[in-house]
Protein backbone atom coordinates (compact mmCIF):
# COMPACT_ATOMS: atom_id res chain seq x y z
CA UNK A 1 0.00 0.00 0.00
CA UNK A 2 2.78 2.44 0.95
CA UNK A 3 4.53 1.97 -2.39
CA UNK A 4 1.48 3.37 -4.19
CA UNK A 5 1.73 6.71 -2.33
CA UNK A 6 3.62 9.59 -3.93
CA UNK A 7 6.16 11.47 -1.80
CA UNK A 8 3.85 14.32 -0.59
CA UNK A 9 1.12 11.82 0.34
CA UNK A 10 3.61 9.59 2.19
CA UNK A 11 5.01 12.58 4.09
CA UNK A 12 1.49 13.61 5.11
CA UNK A 13 0.65 10.09 6.34
CA UNK A 14 3.85 9.99 8.40
CA UNK A 15 3.09 13.42 9.87
CA UNK A 16 -0.41 12.32 10.86
CA UNK A 17 0.80 9.14 12.55
CA UNK A 18 3.85 10.62 14.30
CA UNK A 19 2.15 13.93 15.14
CA UNK A 20 -0.91 12.32 16.71
CA UNK A 21 1.26 10.07 18.88
CA UNK A 22 3.40 13.04 19.90
CA UNK A 23 0.36 15.17 20.74
CA UNK A 24 -1.17 12.47 22.95
CA UNK A 25 2.16 11.93 24.70
CA UNK A 26 2.61 15.67 25.25
CA UNK A 27 -0.92 16.01 26.67
CA UNK A 28 -0.28 13.11 29.04
CA UNK A 29 3.05 14.57 30.10
CA UNK A 30 1.33 17.83 31.10
CA UNK A 31 -1.52 15.93 32.79
CA UNK A 32 -4.13 17.26 30.38
CA UNK A 33 -7.32 15.23 30.56
CA UNK A 34 -8.78 13.48 27.50
CA UNK A 35 -5.33 13.43 25.93
CA UNK A 36 -6.49 11.37 22.93
CA UNK A 37 -8.37 14.44 21.72
CA UNK A 38 -5.06 16.24 21.23
CA UNK A 39 -4.03 13.50 18.78
CA UNK A 40 -7.26 13.89 16.82
CA UNK A 41 -6.77 17.67 16.69
CA UNK A 42 -3.27 17.15 15.30
CA UNK A 43 -4.64 14.75 12.69
CA UNK A 44 -7.22 17.30 11.59
CA UNK A 45 -4.71 20.16 11.65
CA UNK A 46 -2.30 18.66 9.12
CA UNK A 47 -3.37 20.07 5.76
CA UNK A 48 -1.88 19.82 2.28
CA UNK A 49 -0.20 23.25 2.42
CA UNK A 50 1.29 25.59 5.03
CA UNK A 51 -1.15 28.41 4.29
CA UNK A 52 -4.12 26.05 4.63
CA UNK A 53 -2.73 24.78 7.95
CA UNK A 54 -2.38 28.27 9.45
CA UNK A 55 -5.73 29.38 8.06
CA UNK A 56 -7.67 26.45 9.47
CA UNK A 57 -5.85 26.67 12.83
CA UNK A 58 -6.84 30.34 13.17
CA UNK A 59 -10.46 29.56 12.32
CA UNK A 60 -10.59 26.74 14.85
CA UNK A 61 -9.07 28.91 17.56
CA UNK A 62 -11.79 31.50 17.02
CA UNK A 63 -14.41 28.75 16.90
CA UNK A 64 -13.16 27.37 20.24
CA UNK A 65 -13.59 30.74 21.95
CA UNK A 66 -17.12 30.90 20.58
CA UNK A 67 -17.83 27.28 21.57
CA UNK A 68 -16.69 27.77 25.16
CA UNK A 69 -18.78 30.92 25.55
CA UNK A 70 -21.94 29.27 24.19
CA UNK A 71 -21.32 26.05 26.14
CA UNK A 72 -20.91 27.91 29.43
CA UNK A 73 -24.15 29.77 28.80
CA UNK A 74 -26.08 26.68 27.68
CA UNK A 75 -24.95 24.32 30.46
CA UNK A 76 -25.31 27.01 33.12
CA UNK A 77 -28.91 27.71 32.12
CA UNK A 78 -30.16 24.22 31.19
CA UNK A 79 -27.90 21.88 33.14
CA UNK A 80 -25.64 19.13 31.86
CA UNK A 81 -28.24 17.35 29.78
CA UNK A 82 -28.50 16.22 26.17
CA UNK A 83 -31.02 19.02 25.65
CA UNK A 84 -28.51 21.62 26.76
CA UNK A 85 -25.95 20.14 24.39
CA UNK A 86 -28.53 20.27 21.60
CA UNK A 87 -29.15 23.97 22.32
CA UNK A 88 -25.40 24.54 22.32
CA UNK A 89 -25.05 22.81 18.93
CA UNK A 90 -27.90 24.80 17.44
CA UNK A 91 -26.45 28.13 18.56
CA UNK A 92 -22.79 27.21 17.87
CA UNK A 93 -23.34 25.67 14.45
CA UNK A 94 -25.47 28.62 13.41
CA UNK A 95 -22.91 31.16 14.62
CA UNK A 96 -20.02 29.31 12.93
CA UNK A 97 -21.91 29.04 9.65
CA UNK A 98 -22.68 32.73 9.70
CA UNK A 99 -19.06 33.62 10.52
CA UNK A 100 -17.47 31.19 8.06
CA UNK A 101 -15.98 29.03 10.82
CA UNK A 102 -17.59 25.72 9.81
CA UNK A 103 -14.26 23.88 10.03
CA UNK A 104 -14.32 24.32 13.80
CA UNK A 105 -17.77 22.83 14.43
CA UNK A 106 -16.85 19.10 14.79
CA UNK A 107 -13.56 19.56 16.63
CA UNK A 108 -14.80 22.15 19.11
CA UNK A 109 -18.00 20.22 19.77
CA UNK A 110 -15.97 17.14 20.69
CA UNK A 111 -14.10 19.27 23.23
CA UNK A 112 -17.37 20.65 24.59
CA UNK A 113 -18.60 17.10 25.26
CA UNK A 114 -15.95 16.97 27.99
CA UNK A 115 -17.91 19.66 29.86
CA UNK A 116 -21.00 17.49 29.51
CA UNK A 117 -19.22 14.35 30.74
CA UNK A 118 -17.56 16.12 33.67
CA UNK A 119 -20.70 18.19 34.40
CA UNK A 120 -18.56 21.26 34.86
CA UNK A 121 -17.55 24.42 33.02
CA UNK A 122 -15.11 25.47 35.71
CA UNK A 123 -11.90 27.34 34.79
CA UNK A 124 -10.00 24.06 35.21
CA UNK A 125 -11.94 22.34 32.43
CA UNK A 126 -11.94 25.41 30.20
CA UNK A 127 -8.13 25.57 30.48
CA UNK A 128 -7.98 21.82 29.84
CA UNK A 129 -9.82 22.19 26.51
CA UNK A 130 -7.71 25.16 25.49
CA UNK A 131 -4.55 23.16 26.22
CA UNK A 132 -5.82 20.25 24.10
CA UNK A 133 -6.30 22.67 21.20
CA UNK A 134 -2.94 24.37 21.74
CA UNK A 135 -1.02 21.08 21.91
CA UNK A 136 -2.85 19.39 19.05
CA UNK A 137 -2.90 22.34 16.64
CA UNK A 138 0.58 23.46 17.69
CA UNK A 139 2.17 20.13 16.85
CA UNK A 140 0.23 20.00 13.56
CA UNK A 141 1.51 23.45 12.61
CA UNK A 142 5.08 22.60 13.65
CA UNK A 143 5.11 19.44 11.53
CA UNK A 144 3.65 21.24 8.54
CA UNK A 145 6.47 23.77 8.54
CA UNK A 146 8.20 21.16 6.39
CA UNK A 147 6.53 20.56 3.05
CA UNK A 148 7.89 18.75 -0.01
CA UNK A 149 8.51 21.16 -2.88
CA UNK A 150 7.38 20.66 -6.48
CA UNK A 151 9.89 23.01 -8.13
CA UNK A 152 11.81 20.24 -9.90
CA UNK A 153 8.61 18.63 -11.16
CA UNK A 154 7.26 21.99 -12.32
CA UNK A 155 10.48 22.82 -14.18
CA UNK A 156 10.46 19.36 -15.78
CA UNK A 157 6.84 19.82 -16.84
CA UNK A 158 7.71 23.27 -18.16
CA UNK A 159 10.40 21.81 -20.44
CA UNK A 160 8.07 19.05 -21.61
CA UNK A 161 5.24 21.47 -22.38
CA UNK A 162 7.53 23.79 -24.32
CA UNK A 163 8.88 20.80 -26.27
CA UNK A 164 5.36 19.69 -27.15
CA UNK A 165 4.43 23.20 -28.27
CA UNK A 166 7.45 23.15 -30.58
CA UNK A 167 6.26 19.83 -32.01
CA UNK A 168 2.81 21.27 -32.69
CA UNK A 169 4.25 24.37 -34.35
CA UNK A 170 6.68 22.28 -36.38
CA UNK A 171 3.82 20.10 -37.61
CA UNK A 172 1.81 23.16 -38.59
CA UNK A 173 4.79 24.73 -40.38
CA UNK A 174 5.44 21.49 -42.28
CA UNK A 175 1.77 21.28 -43.23
CA UNK A 176 1.72 24.84 -44.58
CA UNK A 177 4.96 24.35 -46.52
CA UNK A 178 3.76 21.05 -48.03
CA UNK A 179 2.76 22.19 -51.52
CA UNK A 180 1.83 18.65 -52.54
CA UNK A 181 -0.65 18.35 -49.67
CA UNK A 182 0.70 14.95 -48.58
CA UNK A 183 1.48 15.86 -44.95
CA UNK A 184 -1.26 14.83 -42.51
CA UNK A 185 -1.83 17.35 -39.74
CA UNK A 186 -2.74 15.72 -36.43
CA UNK A 187 -1.95 16.00 -32.74
CA UNK A 188 -3.47 14.43 -29.63
CA UNK A 189 -3.95 17.30 -27.20
CA UNK A 190 -5.18 15.12 -24.31
CA UNK A 191 -1.70 14.34 -22.95
CA UNK A 192 -0.41 17.90 -22.98
CA UNK A 193 -3.68 19.20 -21.49
CA UNK A 194 -3.29 16.74 -18.60
CA UNK A 195 0.36 17.74 -18.15
CA UNK A 196 -0.55 21.44 -17.96
CA UNK A 197 -3.39 20.84 -15.47
CA UNK A 198 -1.08 18.80 -13.22
CA UNK A 199 1.59 21.51 -13.42
CA UNK A 200 -0.97 24.18 -12.50
CA UNK A 201 -2.07 22.10 -9.50
CA UNK A 202 1.52 21.64 -8.35
CA UNK A 203 2.25 25.35 -8.88
CA UNK A 204 -0.72 26.36 -6.73
CA UNK A 205 0.32 23.92 -3.99
CA UNK A 206 3.92 25.12 -4.09
CA UNK A 207 2.79 28.74 -3.79
CA UNK A 208 0.54 27.89 -0.83
CA UNK A 209 3.55 26.38 0.93
CA UNK A 210 5.46 29.68 0.79
CA UNK A 211 4.56 31.85 3.78
CA UNK A 212 6.83 34.82 3.10
CA UNK A 213 7.48 34.52 -0.64
CA UNK A 214 5.23 34.69 -3.69
CA UNK A 215 5.51 31.87 -6.22
CA UNK A 216 2.55 32.84 -8.41
CA UNK A 217 5.00 33.10 -11.32
CA UNK A 218 4.65 29.40 -12.13
CA UNK A 219 0.85 29.57 -11.86
CA UNK A 220 0.60 32.46 -14.34
CA UNK A 221 3.21 30.83 -16.58
CA UNK A 222 1.27 27.56 -16.80
CA UNK A 223 -2.00 29.43 -17.34
CA UNK A 224 -0.33 31.30 -20.21
CA UNK A 225 0.82 28.04 -21.81
CA UNK A 226 -2.66 26.58 -21.30
CA UNK A 227 -4.14 29.50 -23.24
CA UNK A 228 -1.53 29.15 -25.96
CA UNK A 229 -2.26 25.45 -26.36
CA UNK A 230 -5.96 26.25 -26.76
CA UNK A 231 -5.02 28.64 -29.58
CA UNK A 232 -2.81 25.98 -31.17
CA UNK A 233 -5.74 23.58 -31.15
CA UNK A 234 -7.82 26.22 -32.91
CA UNK A 235 -5.07 26.82 -35.50
CA UNK A 236 -4.85 23.13 -36.37
CA UNK A 237 -8.62 22.96 -36.75
CA UNK A 238 -8.48 25.95 -39.11
CA UNK A 239 -5.66 24.46 -41.16
CA UNK A 240 -7.55 21.20 -41.75
CA UNK A 241 -9.97 23.07 -44.03
CA UNK A 242 -7.23 24.13 -46.46
CA UNK A 243 -7.40 22.36 -49.83
CA UNK A 244 -4.30 23.93 -51.37
CA UNK A 245 -1.17 25.81 -50.35
CA UNK A 246 -1.13 29.39 -51.65
CA UNK A 247 2.22 31.14 -52.08
CA UNK A 248 1.65 32.91 -48.77
CA UNK A 249 1.63 29.54 -46.97
CA UNK A 250 5.40 29.38 -47.30
CA UNK A 251 5.74 32.80 -45.66
CA UNK A 252 3.51 31.70 -42.78
CA UNK A 253 5.50 28.47 -42.42
CA UNK A 254 8.76 30.46 -42.24
CA UNK A 255 7.29 32.67 -39.52
CA UNK A 256 6.16 29.64 -37.51
CA UNK A 257 9.62 28.09 -37.87
CA UNK A 258 11.11 31.29 -36.46
CA UNK A 259 8.67 31.20 -33.54
CA UNK A 260 9.44 27.61 -32.60
CA UNK A 261 13.18 28.23 -32.82
CA UNK A 262 12.94 31.18 -30.40
CA UNK A 263 10.31 29.64 -28.13
CA UNK A 264 11.65 29.91 -24.59
CA UNK A 265 10.60 31.14 -21.17
CA UNK A 266 12.37 34.52 -21.36
CA UNK A 267 11.24 35.56 -24.85
CA UNK A 268 8.74 38.42 -24.50
CA UNK A 269 7.44 37.84 -28.09
CA UNK A 270 7.60 41.52 -29.10
CA UNK A 271 10.09 40.89 -31.88
CA UNK A 272 8.00 38.00 -33.15
CA UNK A 273 4.85 40.13 -33.14
CA UNK A 274 6.68 42.71 -35.26
CA UNK A 275 7.77 39.94 -37.60
CA UNK A 276 4.17 38.71 -37.81
CA UNK A 277 2.97 42.19 -38.74
CA UNK A 278 5.51 42.26 -41.58
CA UNK A 279 4.16 38.93 -42.83
CA UNK A 280 0.61 40.24 -42.64
CA UNK A 281 1.72 43.31 -44.64
CA UNK A 282 3.10 41.03 -47.38
CA UNK A 283 -0.18 39.15 -47.42
CA UNK A 284 -2.16 42.34 -47.94
CA UNK A 285 0.10 43.67 -50.68
CA UNK A 286 0.30 40.40 -52.61
CA UNK A 287 -1.53 39.63 -55.84
CA UNK A 288 -5.25 38.96 -55.54
CA UNK A 289 -6.36 35.31 -55.60
CA UNK A 290 -7.12 33.95 -59.05
CA UNK A 291 -9.54 31.18 -58.10
CA UNK A 292 -12.26 30.65 -55.54
CA UNK A 293 -10.22 27.86 -53.93
CA UNK A 294 -7.19 30.13 -53.57
CA UNK A 295 -9.43 32.83 -52.09
CA UNK A 296 -10.85 30.43 -49.49
CA UNK A 297 -7.45 28.98 -48.58
CA UNK A 298 -5.91 32.43 -48.24
CA UNK A 299 -8.80 33.45 -45.98
CA UNK A 300 -8.08 30.40 -43.79
CA UNK A 301 -4.39 31.26 -43.82
CA UNK A 302 -5.15 34.81 -42.73
CA UNK A 303 -7.25 33.40 -39.88
CA UNK A 304 -4.32 31.20 -38.84
CA UNK A 305 -2.12 34.29 -38.82
CA UNK A 306 -4.62 36.07 -36.55
CA UNK A 307 -4.64 33.07 -34.20
CA UNK A 308 -0.87 33.08 -34.24
CA UNK A 309 -0.95 36.73 -33.16
CA UNK A 310 -3.19 35.75 -30.24
CA UNK A 311 -0.72 32.97 -29.39
CA UNK A 312 2.12 35.51 -29.21
CA UNK A 313 0.02 38.09 -27.37
CA UNK A 314 -0.51 35.67 -24.49
CA UNK A 315 3.28 35.48 -24.06
CA UNK A 316 3.75 39.23 -24.47
CA UNK A 317 1.13 39.96 -21.79
CA UNK A 318 2.67 37.38 -19.46
CA UNK A 319 6.13 38.95 -19.82
CA UNK A 320 4.78 42.50 -19.48
CA UNK A 321 3.08 41.71 -16.16
CA UNK A 322 6.19 40.26 -14.52
CA UNK A 323 8.03 42.24 -11.89
CA UNK A 324 11.73 42.96 -12.17
CA UNK A 325 12.31 40.60 -9.24
CA UNK A 326 10.46 37.77 -11.00
CA UNK A 327 12.50 38.25 -14.17
CA UNK A 328 15.70 38.19 -12.15
CA UNK A 329 14.66 35.13 -10.17
CA UNK A 330 13.06 32.93 -12.83
CA UNK A 331 14.59 33.97 -16.16
CA UNK A 332 18.04 32.57 -16.66
CA UNK A 333 18.65 34.26 -20.01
Amino acid sequence: MIKHLNRPALVKVLKIAAGSCLAISAAQFFNVQYSASAGIITLLSIQDTKKATFKIAAKRALALILAIAIAVLSFSLFGYTPYAFGIYLFLFAGACTAAGLQDGIPMCSVLVTHFLIEKSVSPYWIINEVLLMVIGAGIGIALNLYMPRFTKQIRAAQSKIEWEIRLILKGLATFLADVGGDFLLSYDFAAIDAKVEEAIKQSIQDNDNMLFYDLRYFITYMEMRKNQIAVLRQMLEQAEYMQSRPVQSGQAAALIDEILMTLRESNNARGLLARLEDTRHHFRNGALPETRQEFEDRAILYGILNSLEQFLKFKENFAANLTAEERKTFWSD
